[in-house]
């Protein structure tokens, strides 16, 4: 039985889904710190259109301004001369309508339909649903559409119902979109998005697919709406349907109401984020435990519209041991910290996060049990296949996913991998996955659908003293670094002696390294120089003080902190600025930073002039390059080699 095992409270949670085996399925960090506007719905208004991005910028409540594509501007919002509250009222008065004449049909519908034997459960993906969009347009309409522009259609101070599908990240604001969705247990509507239709995809058993369409067809949904049946639905009856459809147009009515005020700002906020997380992935037979009073107390309340049974839920009271403890769980969670995962046979996965992409490498490590190279390199990666599909759900990695294969010779055993990746892929993972097949270079490319924030994201922070890159300058770097930094103030001439202060490692490592040339450096200008280890100090960073000669007291003279210096070149932390964060008065500190400024400036004027120029330069030195790139093109693998001469290579076989 499918276990879900709930720690925490309602503030802050963790939410682990175990298999029959104990192994885990997914894992869900939730609390305040990690707080989402996702699928919160919004009235907004229309602050700046960028023409070059065919996007709209809206003012919603929040600080940011939000990201509107074009692409997710519904058609009704074109130059309409209705107001807001007209487009939606249309909206109500004929899904009204539609849903008076559901009621008959609902009623005459064969009880016996519901014997149809249901599938596995397999969780659902909205992008992987039956999109009927290009039946919904004519070819003329196709046209239209593509003459359109952002810029012709909406205007600066327009009203907007808005929906945010992604969360801010960093620097980006939301995106949010027009078309709005309601999502329950068994299915989700889409109240003014009619190419969204149908059943998911992910319900692969035809008889159960058409019993679901059958269903729906007795709602009565008019033609601008839309309504997908999600696969927790394979073995829910018709009046489950109905009832969860009910459920999200009611909803849908009470946020039309509320538009009337025509106020920016929140008009419906989502469920909270255990209550999505436990609808979305509990089944009718799972058993719930949670260490929570109030946890279990929402869980009960809410058991008939989360579809779990009262008798399902436990709660652990023991003090002896954790809940996790109870079930294994603490130390699987740990292993998902990790970069490196080993594999049964003795081969390991390095998972490594970038700015740009996830990149993970294969390395067959103690394998050495098969006959040759080529076996071993398959049953490694037969095994990081498995591994890797995992891996990628239980941290949620989304974006771009890079991975390294050991490389085979044979195409049937890249061929091998490739088919088990789909079928992997296919059979747990609710996220929409693309994959390449495996390159001439070994590297196979994934794109992943980020579900929600990653799991590192979630719950870790970046290193303030590495910035993130998990290295530290070695001790001769920094003693490098600090006799430059002494250099540069004896040169002033206005302390009389220094004190460093620095780690063990840097100072044990003085000595040996360039002590004596320090020492002659303060002999010859006449100053004492002390360095002191502190067992406080991170490895690679020292704090330099200097006695003045007017004041005759110790003045903090430079800091460095090693890479996360990095952080600090503008402006810095706690009045340390520069590249060794000196002190220096505010006055000058903003008289240099202007300067910079108007320097950069310059800067950008005379690079665009150089870049308009080169534009207008002969054409025969590019003609050359063009032909160097089309020699250096080697047909048989795709690719650009240096090393290819351009000669056809027939491997000892000619053509008579």
């Amino acid at each position: 039985m499918e276990k879900v095992v709930i720690s925490g409270s309602l503030s802050s949670y963790k939410i682990v889904i175990l298999d029959k085996n104990d192994a885990i399925n997914d894992v869900i960090f939730g609390g305040s710190s990690s707080k989402s506007i996702k699928s919160n719905i919004y009235l907004a208004k229309v602050t700046r259109v960028e023409p070059s991005l065919q996007a709209a910028f809206v003012e919603y409540g929040e600080e940011k301004s939000g990201f509107l594509p074009f692409s997710e501007i519904h058609s009704d919002y074109h130059n309409n001369t209705k107001t807001l509250n007209e487009i939606l009222h249309g909206f109500y008065t004929k899904q009204a309508e539609a849903s008076k004449e559901s009621e008959d049909k609902l009623n005459e519908q064969d009880e016996g339909i519901d014997d149809l034997t249901a599938i596995d459960k397999i969780e659902f993906s909205l992008d992987e649903s039956e999109n009927k969009q290009s039946e919904m347009f004519t070819e003329d309409e196709k046209k239209d559409k593509k003459r359109i522009f952002i810029q012709d259609v909406i205007k600066t101070g327009q009203y907007l119902l808005v929906q945010v599908f992604r969360d801010e990240r960093g620097n980006k604001g939301a995106s949010v979109t027009t078309y709005i969705t309601f999502p329950t247990k068994y299915c989700v509507f889409t109240p003014n998005n009619r190419r969204l239709h149908g059943v998911s995809k992910r319900i692969p058993d035809q008889q159960e697919r058409q019993r679901l369409r059958n269903a729906i067809d007795t709602f009565g949904i008019n033609g601008d709406f839309g309504l997908v049946v999600r696969t927790a639905a394979c073995d829910a009856s018709v009046q489950d349907l109905k009832k969860d459809y009910d459920l999200a147009v009611e909803h849908w009515h009470q946020v039309i109401e509320k538009t009337k005020i025509m106020k920016v700002g929140l008009i419906s906020e989502a469920e909270s984020g255990i209550i999505q997380s436990i609808r979305d992935v509990t089944t009718k037979e799972a058993k719930v435990v949670t260490d929570s009073e109030e946890i279990a107390n929402l869980v009960l309340s809410l058991s008939d519209k989360m579809n779990i049974k009262k008798e399902h839920m436990m709660i652990h009271r023991s003090k002896d041991v954790t809940l996790f403890d109870k079930f294994g769980i603490t130390e699987k969670l740990n292993d998902l910290y990790k970069d490196r995962v080993n594999l049964p046979s003795g081969g390991y996965l390095i998972i490594n996060y970038t700015e740009a992409l996830v990149a993970i490498d294969v390395n067959s490590g103690r394998l050495v049990n098969e006959k040759d190279v080529e076996n071993t390199a398959l049953k490694t990666n037969l095994e990081a296949v498995s591994e890797i599909a995992n891996q990628l759900r239980l941290r949620d990695i989304g974006g771009l996913i890079v991975v390294d294969f050991i490389d085979m010779e044979e195409v049937s055993n890249r061929k091998k991998i490739e088919l088990k990746m789909k079928d992997v892929i296919s059979l747990k993972d609710r996220a929409r996955v693309q994959f390449t097949a495996i390159s001439h270079f070994g590297l196979m490319e994934i794109s992943r659908q980020r579900l929600r924030t990653g799991f590192m994201e979630s719950s870790t922070l970046k290193c303030n003293h590495c910035n993130g890159t998990g290295r530290s300058f070695m001790p001769e770097m920094t003693l490098d670094e600090l006799y430059q930094c002494l250099e540069f103030e004896i040169f002033k001439k206005k302390y009389t002696k220094f004190e460093v202060k620095t780690s063990f490692q840097v100072e044990s490592r003085f000595a040996s390294y360039n002590k004596q040339k320090i020492s002659e450096l303060c002999k010859q200008n006449g100053i004492e120089f002390t360095i002191i280890g502190d067992p406080e100090m991170k490895l690679d960073s020292f704090i330099m003080k200097g006695l003045d000669k007017e004041s005759n007291a110790f003045v903090d003279v430079t800091k460095f902190n090693g890479l996360s210096k990095i952080d600090d070149l503008h402006g810095g932390v706690n009045g340390w600025v520069g590249k060794r964060d000196r002190f220096e008065p505010n006055a000058k500190r903003n008289n240099k930073q202007s300067s910079r400024k108007s320097q950069t400036k310059i800067g950008l004027v005379v690079s665009s002039l150089l870049k308009v120029a080169s534009i207008f330069k002969s054409k025969k030195k590019e003609d050359k390059f063009s032909k160097k790139n089309k020699k250096n093109y080697n047909p048989r693998s795709k690719t650009y080699d240096n090393k290819f001469s351009g000669k056809k290579h027939y491997n000892g076989r000619r053509k008579r």
